[in-house]
């Protein structure tokens, strides 16, 4: 990439995170393009020397933002770190992206695009994968147990996100309690249990 191509990436990042950060404060439909210029100290007409349309920004930011996210994803399970400490990672994660809160991608959800959507389907098989691969390796280290599915972990996991994501209070608890998130973790991979026998037995 040489010095000119290396601007013009940089410029529509600009862009893109200007654009991700205010969808997520004003709403997509509210957002106009000046504000967006605004935002990115750039001028009207450069927004569309990137962008054919304000449907096609939108568009962008969502797969820019999908990007991110997979690889936050990918840096996490491709890391040296312990099994464990990548799990704390994956499941406690800072969430946010160049500091763009996650929930746009959420409210974005509901913008009719078939390309969002798309998106959204590509990013979801990419990075089920990923989690796959991860929660294979625990079972063959011997930190999960091989009867367990991965369907049942991913689930779990999808469960706890939807709690932090209604209580959001819940995720700075946990991020200043080292504790309390210790004994979280210790729940969600030992269990409460400790006589399984009567358990398996009903």
């Amino acid at each position: 990439m040489n010095g000119f191509e290396r601007r013009r990436e940089l410029k529509k990042g600009q862009i893109l995170k200007a654009a991700a950060q205010l969808f997520l404060e004003n709403g997509l439909e509210k957002t106009t393009v000046q504000e967006i210029a605004a935002k990115a100290n750039v001028s009207y007409a450069v927004i569309f020397k990137y962008f054919i349309s304000k449907d096609n920004l939108i568009n962008e930011v969502m797969r820019w933002l999908y990007e991110q996210k997979y690889k936050q994803l990918e840096s996490i399970v491709r890391s040296n770190s312990s099994f464990l400490e990548r799990c704390n990672r994956m499941f406690l994660q800072n969430t946010k992206v160049f500091d763009i809160d996650p929930d746009i991608i959420n409210k974005a959800s509901s913008y009719d695009s078939d390309i969002i959507h798309a998106t959204s389907s590509q990013y979801e098989a990419r990075s089920k994968k990923l989690y796959y691969e991860f929660f294979e390796e625990g079972k063959q280290e011997g930190y999960i147990h091989p009867d367990v599915s991965i369907d049942a972990i991913l689930l779990h996991r999808d469960a706890f996100r939807s709690l932090i994501s209604m209580k959001p209070e819940l995720f700075n608890e946990f991020k200043y309690d080292r504790q309390l998130f210790k004994d979280y973790m210790r729940v969600l991979w030992f269990g409460i249990m400790q006589r399984m026998g009567e358990l398996d037995e009903h």
